[in-house]
């Protein structure tokens, strides 16, 4: 009943207009995506405070992505994007654990634009992982076809579109390598 009460209120929201979103990312286009030793060491605290569920979801996450080179893309994704499942529901319009855009899920689905259609779709989005994780696939896959693997584009482009968000890239890039660390420390963890 929660649930459903959230997605009709935050359905109702008018979302950020992409010319908005235009004039940031051509604004902010020219820095540097790079490590960061702050922000590495930020979500490494992440990791270590995430209770068994989240560890979980990541762990299908990085199994989904494998077989496309995707893993720990898709597991720095699912922590951006949802702090890996602790916030399935965004603002934005973004939904379940890669945080899929409704709007661009439905355009991309073919699926007719209507309230119920999108309450629907947003609840699959949210209830079901592995729908969800599928289309953060196939939204990455498409990027890596338009870009080749220039991953920072790539990542961009997952959250900005055809203008990368390379702020965005920046986070997803700290997180693969706060993961990657993490990992290091806990070799049993994608067992």
């Amino acid at each position: 009943m929660f649930l459903r009460l959230v997605l009709i209120v935050l359905l109702s929201l008018p979302l950020a207009t992409t010319s908005m979103a235009r004039k940031y990312h051509h604004k902010h286009h020219h820095k540097l995506v790079r490590y960061s030793p702050k922000l590495i060491k930020k979500y490494l605290k992440q990791l270590e405070r995430y209770d068994r569920n989240q560890l979980e979801f990541l762990r299908l996450a990085y199994r989904m992505g494998k077989k496309y080179n995707l893993g720990y893309t898709l597991m720095a994704v699912a922590m951006q994007e949802s702090d890996a499942g602790k916030y399935m529901i965004s603002v934005t319009g973004d939904y379940g654990l890669c945080g899929i855009n409704l709007k661009y899920y439905l355009i991309n689905h073919k699926i007719h634009n209507t309230y119920y259609k999108r309450l629907e779709i947003a609840t699959k989005l949210i209830r079901n992982d592995l729908l969800n994780i599928r289309s953060a696939i196939e939204e990455l896959r498409y990027w890596i076809k338009r870009y080749g693997h220039n991953y920072i584009k790539v990542w961009g482009s997952y959250n900005g579109g055809t203008i990368p968000n390379y702020r965005y890239a920046n986070k997803i890039l700290n997180r693969i390598v706060a993961l990657r660390r993490y990992i290091k420390k806990h070799p049993n963890f994608l067992k």
